[in-house]
């Protein structure tokens, strides 16, 4: 999935991934230029304009929105709440024979032990509206 993701990046943006990093602070760079990263082998990233957590349910960025800081224990972190909750996505472009829908629409639906989200929103200018 990595390698997928890294592969729609531009050639630019692909360049500055790095895999197998620990993320141990953030912090402002100069002039509120963007957010810097700091990593447990001693390197910085940055500037950045966002910083997206995607590192699973011991996330060092989601302690670090909660509590401002990132603990030193890579492991467990102490807000670290497991709610059962699977997420599965997809994505179903607009067909040429689709009406054209005139507002977004999200639905929520909620059951014992499952949760779904389901909408139609905007893909783009000339585009037909996708459903997720």
């Amino acid at each position: 999935l990595q390698e997928a993701l890294l592969d729609t990046l531009p050639e630019e943006a692909s360049k500055r991934v790095k895999f197998g990093k620990t993320l141990t602070g953030i912090h402002n760079a100069p002039n509120n230029s963007g957010i810097i990263c700091k990593f447990s082998d001693g390197s910085e990233e940055g500037p950045f304009d966002a910083v997206v957590g995607s590192d699973g349910i011991n996330s060092a960025v989601k302690e670090y929105i909660n509590r401002g800081d990132i603990s030193s224990n890579s492991g467990k972190r102490e807000d670290t709440i497991y709610s059962g909750i699977r997420i599965q996505y997809a994505v179903q472009d607009g067909r040429p024979d689709d009406e054209d829908a005139t507002s977004s629409d999200l639905c929520q639906y909620f059951g014992d032990g499952a949760y779904s989200l389901a909408g139609i929103y905007g893909a783009g200018e000339g585009r037909k509206p996708s459903k997720g």
